[in-house]
């Protein structure tokens, strides 16, 4: 349920760092040199599918009166949360084979104009297999792990 009495939040769409926005499942066999698989993608870029997960689950915290999705509404919120995947591919450099995801995160009062926290959020998650499929399975607990930390940071902000 809304908070009444808690602020309105506007979710902006996510972004990605140059290179990172793409439907591409990347890897990385070698230091510094990103690849993908060349029969597996996502359906969309990582930071789209992002977007509806951050709207849902600080949704469900109750500490907003509402929560809201810039990709679907023109609506100004008292807060506005950016956010960037910063890095997010599969490293074949460790073995097991890990799922790097690096989320910077940034909290604004749009009223007062000031920025009220920023945060990089870093996952590391091992695959169960080193091929696409595991890579993918380890993304979906990485970005499960990074929204609840997203989630605690944010409303520890707002309290």
């Amino acid at each position: 349920a809304a908070n009444p009495n808690g602020k309105t939040l506007l979710v902006s769409v996510p972004k990605a760092a140059s290179g990172f926005d793409t439907p591409a499942q990347l890897y990385m066999r070698h230091q510094n040199v990103l690849e993908y698989y060349s029969e597996t993608q996502w359906v969309d870029t990582p930071a789209q599918m992002l977007m509806p997960l951050l709207v849902l689950r600080l949704e469900a915290t109750g500490h907003f009166a509402a929560v809201l999705s810039a990709a679907t509404t023109p609506v100004a919120g008292e807060l506005r949360l950016d956010t960037e995947i910063v890095r997010l591919y599969q490293d074949f450099l460790s073995e097991p084979s890990q799922v790097h995801l690096v989320l910077r995160v940034q909290l604004l009062d749009m009223a007062a104009r000031q920025v009220v926290a920023t945060k990089v959020l870093k996952v590391l998650k091992e695959t169960q297999t080193t091929d696409a499929l595991g890579g993918m399975r380890a993304t979906n607990e990485a970005v499960a792990r990074i929204l609840n930390d997203l989630v605690k940071f944010v409303v520890e902000q707002v309290k």
